[in-house]
């Protein structure tokens, strides 16, 4: 049982959100990137990147969540987790998971202008010249093109418990499902017709756990650039010391029992 209010609940979570934010800039000013021949294919440098999308994810669901945009919040914490599921990857597999990395932009690039050479049935001859240059550099490529699925990204990674959370947040937020359209219906439809709401309602338990979804992620890129920089000089002991309060805050705020 929550020992705050809902107000003092989310602005708890905010307030780690923003430490959080603060120790990331901290971290990432003194990690020490020796940047190689590799350039912005190495590993440390695709770190650093993903650090800062997360970074901007989570004052991007912070600033929802206090808008009461709930779904547009979610979409923005399921980018955050899908940064944690690569960023984990990353760490354990290096200049291989970078390649493959490539290798589903290159798939994009190549999926792209199939597209629009087989749904246009008549292209500019100069158009679709260059659109075939491009499918056939891409065949020739010493990467092949290959996409990236979250699900494999996830298999046998420390972070792969993070997956579930980003199969939620993509089936009631991120998706047209069901699932996420349904909360635009308001309450018991009466025989013969429905009542839509362009407001969404928003619990006090889904608003906390979008945030603490966010922080998590947050925490876990930071921890997973710190260790391919690093490990820095102001980075290792406070972020296991905010990640002990985001346990008891977790409980604080009644998202977890005192004896999980």
């Amino acid at each position: 049982m929550s020992q705050l209010t809902f107000e003092e609940a989310a602005h708890s979570w905010f307030d780690h959100a923003a430490n959080l934010i603060d120790l990331s800039y901290v971290v990432l000013a003194e990690a020490e990137i020796k940047v190689s021949q590799k350039d912005l294919r190495d590993p440390q440098v695709v770190g650093a990147t993903l650090l800062i999308r997360t970074i901007n994810n989570v004052r991007a669901t912070f600033t929802l969540l206090e808008q009461a945009l709930i779904v547009e919040a979610r979409i923005t914490a399921r980018s955050a987790v899908e940064n944690l599921l690569w960023a984990g990857r990353l760490v354990q597999k290096g200049d291989e998971f970078v390649d493959q990395m490539m290798a589903d932009e290159l798939k994009s690039h190549d999926r792209r202008a199939k597209f629009i050479m087989s749904s246009i049935d008549s292209l500019p001859e100069p158009i679709a010249e260059t659109l075939q240059e491009v499918v056939e550099r891409l065949r020739t490529a010493p990467i092949s093109p290959k996409g990236l699925v979250a699900s494999v990204v996830a298999r046998d990674s420390v972070v792969g418990h993070a997956y579930l959370i980003y199969a939620q947040l993509s089936a009631d937020a991120a998706h047209p499902s069901i699932d996420a359209l349904r909360r635009y219906i308001e309450g018991e439809s009466e025989a013969g017709s429905i009542t839509l709401n362009a407001d969404t309602d928003v619990s006090r338990g889904e608003h906390l756990k979008t945030a603490s979804y966010a922080c998590m992620a947050l925490a876990g890129v930071c921890v997973a650039f710190n260790q391919l920089a690093g490990p820095t000089a102001s980075g290792a002991e406070p972020l296991t010391r905010l990640a002990d309060q985001a346990l008891k805050l977790e409980v604080l705020t009644g998202l977890r029992s005192g004896g999980d």
